[in-house]
């Protein structure tokens, strides 16, 4: 029996838009496969913006790279949109043609849903994109609709989209400037109708055991593996806080100023010894330094939180695992996607405690979130005055010469058993562990792999080197 199929319409309006012919064979294109193979994006995109400076294009997907021509054709493209649990999508519709036509054309519509998206109550300004192993899983209903340029709006904590989530995103985008060129005359209002009609029937139990959307995330398509906890749990904390109160964040940005203002007042420097003078002097101007460090946390946290609307984080690694049965390739290399911020996300730092209580919140909600949909349920405890997220299962070992590495979590605290083939010499043991502190792993959105950094690391404690595509991963447990 089929799976239920989550709300997905097609617009009525459809778009005519300038194609960009991709070539692989040019000199230029090849160059920068080399480097792209070599995996060093400096160079990259340093060759990317010199030859961008002489009007060429370039673009990667799924890790190959094309010049982009201009050579007069065109493109039919259909707008799309799907809600599926906590995700709103928007998608330019080509068959074959994803990163084939100007950007400018698709931030139009995206900026403009980024926009009215900040009218929707629960709603957030960032997500968590993460590899296509997890993306697919959480935010698509299946692995072909990536094959198109979209962009997901979610909501808080991974609530389900409700027709008053969902009216207060359309309703604002009726209002927007873009609105004549993407919707037809009373669309909107019947896309409203639509969907509250849908999600009626969606989550109704009535005569069934299941509602619909019970049994849609019930089937296997949709359930996630310990690799994808493991994921989120190392990097899904990127899209938190959901959004920020900006006038908490300078109550809380205030007092560390005045912390910090008042203990240089109170340090004395024209008194005492010349030594005991030098060191009050040194220790006012680390304070000083201290004091600016914390305005410039301040000033990036509030420019990227400006411009976060409209974009995933951490498309870095997004060919670096694929779902199960998928005919894509694992890349491991990457220079970014066409959903990136373009920066690194800046960590919410020690001051703002506010916002670090919601980070560690939504990570636990997340989690808990997350494990109900793994393929084989783990007994989950998760304490009412805790943070932590108590995980029971670990399946041994089954290769003898398996290196297992105990992998610690933070916040929430799990302990997850990996394995990797060891080359084993008469120094090393055929088994052995090491605590990692999860803090150490690379959490940027230019970080390797996730599989990668855990074999990095395994290197750091003098394992022998390993292959980072053979990693899998053995099981969950709790940390004692």
């Amino acid at each position: 029996m089929p799976k239920p199929t989550p709300f997905h319409e097609v617009l009525k309006k459809k778009h005519t838009v300038k194609k960009l012919t991709s070539l692989t064979d040019t000199d230029e294109a090849q160059e920068l496969q080399l480097l792209f193979n070599a995996n060093n994006k400096i160079k990259y995109r340093k060759r990317e913006r010199e030859l961008g400076l002489l009007g060429k294009q370039f673009r990667v997907t799924k890790g190959i790279v094309y010049e982009m021509q201009d050579r007069g054709e065109t493109l039919t493209i259909a707008i799309h949109l799907q809600v599926k649990g906590h995700s709103l999508t928007w998608y330019f519709w080509a068959p074959g043609a994803i990163d084939q036509y100007p950007q400018t054309f698709r931030d139009k519509l995206y900026n403009a849903a980024a926009l009215a998206h900040k009218s929707v109550t629960k709603g957030c300004d960032l997500y968590y994109r993460g590899s296509n192993a997890v993306h697919i899983k959480l935010m698509h209903d299946h692995e072909s609709e990536s094959n198109h340029n979209h962009n997901h709006y979610r909501l808080i904590n991974n609530q389900h989209y409700t027709p008053v989530d969902f009216s207060q995103h359309l309703l604002a985008l009726k209002q927007s400037e873009i609105h004549d060129e993407f919707f037809a005359l009373g669309e909107i209002d019947a896309l409203c109708d639509k969907f509250t009609f849908f999600h009626a029937n969606w989550t109704s139990k009535v005569d069934r055991a299941l509602s619909l959307e019970e049994e849609y995330f019930a089937h296997e398509s949709q359930r996630l593996e310990p690799e994808d906890i493991i994921e989120l749990g190392m990097f899904g904390q990127q899209q938190e806080p959901c959004r920020i109160n900006t006038a908490e964040l300078k109550i809380d940005y205030e007092l560390a100023r005045k912390e910090i203002t008042d203990a240089i007042a109170a340090i004395k420097t024209d008194d005492g010894t010349t030594a005991q003078r030098e060191k009050a002097a040194t220790a006012v101007l680390v304070l000083e330094n201290r004091l600016k460090v914390v305005q410039a946390e301040y000033e990036e946290l509030i420019k990227f939180r400006q411009i976060g609307g409209s974009r995933g984080l951490n498309s870095a690694i997004a060919p670096s695992r694929q779902i199960k049965g998928s005919d894509s390739p694992v890349v491991k290399q990457s220079v970014g996607m066409d959903d990136t911020l373009g920066k690194e996300v800046p960590d919410v730092p020690a001051w703002a405690k506010k916002l670090l209580e919601e980070v560690e919140l939504a990570k636990k909600k997340l989690l808990a979130s997350a494990i109900e949909r793994l393929d084989n349920p783990l007994q989950v405890d998760i304490p009412s005055d805790s943070t932590n997220l108590n995980v029971s299962t670990i399946p041994s070992p089954s290769i003898v010469s398996d290196v297992s590495v105990l992998v610690k979590t933070p916040s929430p605290k799990m302990v997850v058993e990996v394995a990797t083939p060891l080359i084993v010499t008469p120094s090393v043991p055929p088994k052995m562990s090491v605590d990692i502190p999860a803090y150490q792993l690379p959490l940027s959105s230019s970080s390797p792999s996730l599989f990668e950094s855990f074999s990095v690391f395994a290197q750091k404690d003098k394992m022998k080197a390993v292959d980072a595509s053979s990693i899998r991963i053995l099981g969950v447990a709790p940390i004692n």
